[in-house]
């Protein structure tokens, strides 16, 4: 059920801190290269973390880039920044300027060391051949996606060292990122990896080569939130490669991922 406040012919622009990604017009998703021609400047942006609501801005136009290394648009007069109090501090953030609230179904954060979560992710490693891989959570969320009343759990697994923690210039062997669903769809429970990426060998610096840090991804959740108004929530995921990043939006109708939105940058 609808809970769009908005006229359904304003443009409601959707952003990954200052980075335009597309917004949502007449009930439609449209992608960042048509979607910057409608924003006005003036818009009431909205900014969330998986924790809730982060900060509310004022942005300006979407502006070309005009910086090497930089693609797309980008909104001008705001660049998100976190209070240093604030727990979110120093995070990406999901931002939207629309009239309803697009978090009216608080995501919980569960602890991530409970063993039937970590099965869920050992069987994952298994069926991409990473046997041996030891199991780790970065978070857990459960949420009502689509407002049934039936909660869906989403889990960002990563290798424990996160990839030696120097972002994707330290990749080992039996490494992986990857976001995983589980949600009931008439009744049985199903699996369903949103994204990821899984490395059996270590990687080296070397320009072409397919074991090469330049083809590293690192994914990551963001933000759960409902971005055009249906009631039903999207998931935001960030993507991170070797001088490159990402945002994408996805959308779960009966158990099925869809692709809505996405944009990055890099070089």
């Amino acid at each position: 059920m609808s809970v769009h406040a908005q006229s359904s012919n304003a443009f409601v622009p959707i952003v990954g801190d200052d980075k335009l990604l597309g917004g949502v017009r007449n009930g439609n998703w449209i992608p960042e290269e048509k979607a910057y021609r409608f924003v006005k400047g003036g818009e009431k942006y909205r900014f969330y973390t998986l924790s809730g609501l982060a900060q509310t801005q004022i942005g300006g136009k979407a502006e070309a880039a005009d910086e090497p290394g930089r693609n797309g648009y980008y909104i001008s007069s705001f660049m998100p920044t976190l209070s240093k109090k604030d727990k979110s501090y120093g995070k990406t953030t999901v931002g939207v300027a629309c009239s309803w609230n697009p978090q009216m179904r608080q995501p919980r954060l569960e602890d991530t060391r409970q063993q039937v979560y970590l099965d869920a992710v050992v069987a994952v490693l298994k069926a991409h051949g990473l046997p041996h891989a030891k199991p780790h959570i970065r978070s857990i969320v459960r949420v009502d996606l689509d407002g049934t009343g039936t909660d869906s759990v989403v889990i960002d697994a990563i290798s424990p060292d996160e990839y030696g923690n120097t972002g994707n210039l330290a990749v080992h062997a039996n490494s992986y990122s990857f976001i995983l669903l589980r949600t009931v769809v008439h009744g049985k429970l199903k699996n369903t990896v949103v994204n990821g990426a899984f490395y059996k060998r270590p990687l080296v610096f070397e320009a072409g080569s397919k074991d090469s840090i330049w083809n590293v991804e690192q994914h990551k959740l963001l933000a759960i939130l409902d971005l055009n108004g249906d009631g039903v929530l999207e998931m935001v995921t960030n993507e991170i490669y070797y001088e490159g990043w990402g945002f994408t939006i996805y959308r779960v109708a009966d158990g099925k991922v869809t692709k809505i939105l996405e944009g990055g940058d890099g070089v």
